[in-house]
Order: C-alpha cells, then structure tokens, then sequence
C-alpha cells in the first residue's frame, strides 16, 4: 500500500492475456485494484484538502474501498490456505482487463493534478462502470467456496480441539527420551 498522497503504479499484468482465469486469481486481480483505488482516494483526500467536504467524501469512499480490499483479501488468503482455486470464469480477464484500463486513466488524471469536480465526474464514472459489478459477480461466484472455506475451518477448528496437541508433543518426547534411554544401554553393551 503507497504513503497516503502517493499513487502505487505496479499492476499485475496476468490481465492482459484473453484466456479464462479461476476465481482465485480473479479474487487476487479485484484485490490489487481495490487497493489502487483506494490509493487515488487517498491522494484526492490528500490533494483536495483545502475542501473539507470534498476531502471528506474522498476519505469516506477511501473508507469503504478499503473495507472492499480486505474482504477480498481475506476471501484471497483463504482460497490460498486451502490451496483452492475455485472455479473457472471465462470472459473475467477481459472485464477485469477494461476495469485496470479505467483505473489507468483515473490514475493518469489524478497523477497530473485534477480539480475537485472533474475527479468527482471520473469517481462517478468509476463507481457507475462495470467495477461494482465484477466485484458482484465475483463475490456471487465465491459464496459456495466461501460455505465450503467456512466448513472446513469448522473442521479444523473440531479436529484442533480433538486433538491435543500438548499429549501428541509429549507422547514424541516420551518415545524420543525412550530411544535416547535406548540408544545409550546399547551403547554401553558394545
């Protein structure tokens, strides 16, 4: 994540190709631009902080961007934790792809110096474009995988409390102290 007022410029370029791409990396893609628009919020914020209201708005959807990249990566760590990549999405690359090319441009006009009313037109354009939409699809795609995440954490969580992992380290340091006991009779028998 850049210093507050900075732009981040490194993108993932896996967007660019045509082929399908599985929910895992879709996840990781709407990730990485959550968090870059996050980024031009927090430098609008930054720069048009001679207008309470206007800066106030831009932390305010700082804000919910913000909350939007740490449900995603959550989403993303645990399709990672499960070694998951969910299932596969045909046109997704190339709406993710005109989605970074949005973010560019609002990028590029936001790295030259923007006023407040024509960043508000390219916000609107932003929020209206096809974004929220990815991020629905996207999210409506995920919500089997994430019942499937949350039974197997449940099953995790019962089998970490089945199993005492305290007796099983004691049950090793008992047979390790054995075969040392043991190693060392035999040793003195020679």
């Amino acid at each position: 994540m850049p210093h507050p007022g900075t732009l981040d410029t490194h993108w993932h370029a896996s967007c660019s190709a045509s082929s399908p791409m599985y929910l895992k990396e879709a996840v990781a893609e709407c990730c990485s631009i959550q968090q870059q628009v996050v980024s031009l919020y927090t430098c609008l914020a930054s720069m048009h902080s001679g207008d309470a209201n206007v800066a106030q708005l831009w932390r305010e959807l700082e804000r919910d961007e913000m909350r939007r990249a740490m449900l995603l990566g959550a989403l993303e760590g645990l399709l990672e934790c499960e070694a998951f990549d969910g299932p596969f999405i045909v046109a997704m690359r190339q709406r993710l792809s005109r989605v970074h090319r949005a973010v560019d441009r609002f990028h590029a006009r936001v790295s030259a110096g923007i006023e407040p009313g024509d960043a508000l037109d390219l916000a609107t354009f932003l929020a209206g474009g096809e974004l929220p939409h990815v991020l629905d699809d996207i999210m409506e795609l995920a919500a089997p995988t994430l019942v499937e995440l949350v039974a197997i954490a449940e099953r995790e969580l019962e089998c970490s409390a089945a199993c005492d992992h305290l007796s099983r380290i004691r049950v090793a340091r008992s047979r390790l102290a054995h075969g040392r006991a043991h190693a060392v009779d035999s040793y003195k028998s020679d």
